[in-house]
């Protein structure tokens, strides 16, 4: 299940299988930078168009799954602050797409679809860590070395080094991810990290499953538990604040439908009961499942309405009564209690249960 990328001089991308099988022949959209992989993902990026005037690189990246040549998303790098160039590329452990550009920030390339809807996905880059706050000193730098587990792992080198230095086992350091928030409370960070990881998670399971997708998906609804009980924490000093709406936006973010029983439970014992009724709202609109029948009738297809439709139709008193007048003014044979005025019966039944003549059968006559 092997795969290997080369790319060339002439903008060519060439994939092999681990038997060296070649794959089909890819024209990059302009001169190779780098390119990176991880199980089954490639990143290549490229020069979109020429630097601007202050030097600040303009990029191009695909993303795609080695093995199949399967495009999961294409676009700009736009994580690429002003006057700056591109130092590193890589992937994390979450196979999340990840680059260090040369002012110091660290951003991630993130799927912004919702769990509740895949099908509206869009790719954009976060700033993840902005090591510039932790230099202590302008000169200070850090050489990058992976992403995982919500931690940025490098060399920290000094003095105006570049590079670590080869002949000594470089000593390496772990820097928590840090997203640059505004004013952000307690746990904030942690809450919108979390949400992005696993929305990542989820979405990586679903394009690129593994070989037991049964565990992944209890590992998910564990990943869930835990970042509801991060919201959960938040939702309670909110209430307790008296922030109400602060609240509100908190409970959107829960996952779990026994988080909501929870947040209810919780708002119960603060007295705070228009709250309660909020959070059950919520919670039905999430969880709601909508078992109405779509209506063929007026689908536009004459072949989606039911044979009993059809046939009840066929058999209805009033259109029998219409054909037997017809038949009879063809035949010159009207009656006086014909050439009566008609009276038109109310119709007492609810207007959702009447059924309309189908304006597609065929009348046996």
């Amino acid at each position: 299940d092997g795969w290997a990328a080369v790319t060339t001089s002439r903008r060519f991308l060439r994939l092999f299988g681990s038997g060296g099988t070649q794959g089909p022949v890819i024209w990059l959209k302009g001169d190779p930078v780098t390119m990176v992989g991880r199980g089954k993902t490639l990143a290549v990026i490229y020069h979109d168009t020429q630097p601007l005037q202050d030097g600040t690189q303009k990029l191009g990246f695909t993303l795609m799954e080695g093995l199949t040549n399967r495009t999961i998303a294409s676009g700009t790098v736009s994580a690429i602050s002003p006057r700056s160039t591109l130092s590193w590329a890589g992937f994390s452990d979450d196979s999340s797409l990840v680059t260090l550009d040369s002012d110091g920030m660290l951003s991630m390339l993130i799927n912004t679809a919702t769990p509740e809807h895949l099908e509206v996905s869009g790719w954009e880059w976060t700033p993840m860590l902005d090591t510039v706050g932790l230099r202590k000193s302008t000169d200070d730098r850090f050489w990058p070395i992976a992403v995982q587990r919500g931690k940025f792992l490098c060399v920290p080198l000094k003095g105006g080094t570049e590079y670590p230095d080869a002949v000594r086992r470089p000593v390496t350091s772990t820097v928590g991810l840090r997203m640059p928030l505004a004013k952000s409370i307690a746990m904030e960070d942690t809450m919108v990290r979390a949400n992005v990881a696993l929305n990542q998670r989820h979405f990586f399971n679903l394009t690129l499953p593994g070989n037991d997708e049964e565990a992944q998906e209890e590992e998910y609804e564990a990943l869930c538990g835990k970042v509801d009980k991060v919201v959960l924490k938040m939702f309670i000093s909110t209430v307790e604040s008296g922030k109400v709406h602060r609240a509100i936006d908190l409970v959107h973010r829960l996952r779990l439908e026994k988080s909501f029983e929870i947040a209810i439970t919780i708002a119960e014992r603060l007295n705070q009961n228009a709250l309660c009724d909020r959070i059950e709202d919520i919670k039905e609109q999430k969880f709601a499942v909508d078992q109405e029948e779509p209506n063929d009738f007026f689908s536009g297809d004459p072949s989606s309405q039911t044979q009993d439709s059809v046939e009840s139709n066929r058999a209805s008193p009033d259109l029998s009564r219409e054909d037997n007048v017809s038949k009879r003014f063809r035949n010159g044979e009207v009656s006086e209690e014909e050439n009566e005025p008609k009276r038109v019966k109310k119709n007492t039944q609810p207007a959702s249960k009447t059924r309309r003549p189908n304006p597609f059968a065929i009348s046996k006559n």
